[in-house]
């Protein structure tokens, strides 16, 4: 039922005129979806007919093809996640068709052969539902770090709700921790911000936190009302020796806040060896 679900939601959203969607082959479309899709099981009836069990399930999945658009577009961009999603899903297609192949072979089969085959379909079965657990916490973890996890928590109470990350990444003091699409940045502790995937440049370089207080909010304010955003005004040489050039830039407290990307990223003032202006 999940699969039929599945093609229909792929079909679905290759019928959208979207730009994120045009990009993407059918295969890479459905490899992302059977991660990013929350399927809800509205019901589900058992029958046992003919020496075998079958389920009837009706399962939902509601779609917003421009947000769903962009979230893949961003797993696009993580080629260890893409490897390993398309393993996943390959595996998981194998599974399928043998626990299939299976039930034709018990609707036949005499007793001698059911004990045996009613096992070896029950170890697929398991491993069908170990993939399906993964791919449900990579997006349940999302949504949960999403509405409960707020900026000021300790990493204690962070953990406590969302469990353990799924990977970490570290750039000297932050720690960064990934739960789904999202980054939670720690920094001594703290919950200081979240980082959607789409928008992560690394462990050392990442957007502004939303919530870090009042004279960030008027930072941002500053940067986002800038005139002069398309031109380069200033070069940002930082001590690994990378160059960076923005329009603007701002400096709050130890961090320095400078426009990339069509948003605000910040980097630790101690990282950055000088600031020249571009004539």
């Amino acid at each position: 039922a999940k699969q039929k679900l599945l093609t229909e939601a792929v079909d679905f959203l290759m019928s959208q005129e979207s730009e994120e969607m045009e990009a993407f082959a059918r295969n890479d479309i459905e490899q992302f979806c059977a991660i990013l899709l929350e399927v809800k099981t509205k019901s589900e009836k058992w029958e046992y007919k003919d020496n075998r069990f079958s389920l009837h399930m009706v399962v939902e999945s509601i779609i917003d093809p421009d947000i769903l658009g962009k979230r893949i577009s961003s797993f696009e961009q993580d080629e260890e996640l893409k490897k390993k999603v398309a393993k996943d899903q390959d595996q998981l297609k194998i599974l399928e068709n043998n626990y299939v192949a299976l039930e034709k072979q018990l609707a036949s089969a005499n007793e001698e052969k059911v004990v045996p085959l009613r096992k070896e379909r029950q170890i697929i079965f398991s491993e069908i539902e170990q993939i399906e657990k993964i791919q449900y916490e990579i997006s349940s973890k999302t949504k949960l770090v999403s509405e409960n996890i707020s900026t000021g928590m300790t990493i204690e109470e962070l953990i406590t709700i969302a469990g353990q990350p799924r990977s970490t990444a570290t750039c000297e003091k932050p720690d960064f921790l990934n739960y789904g699409d999202i980054w939670v940045w720690i920094n001594n502790g703290i919950v200081v911000g979240k980082i959607p995937v789409d928008k992560w440049s690394g462990p050392c370089y990442r957007y502004a936190p939303a919530n870090k207080g009042a004279s960030s909010d008027n930072t941002t304010k500053a940067l986002e009302n800038e005139d002069t955003i398309e031109k380069l005004n200033y070069s940002i040489v930082l001590k690994t020796g990378q160059t960076i050039k923005t329009s603007s830039y701002y400096k709050v407290d130890d961090v320095i806040y400078y426009k990339k990307y069509g948003g605000i990223i910040g980097i630790e003032e101690e990282k950055v060896e000088t600031i020249k202006e571009i004539k």
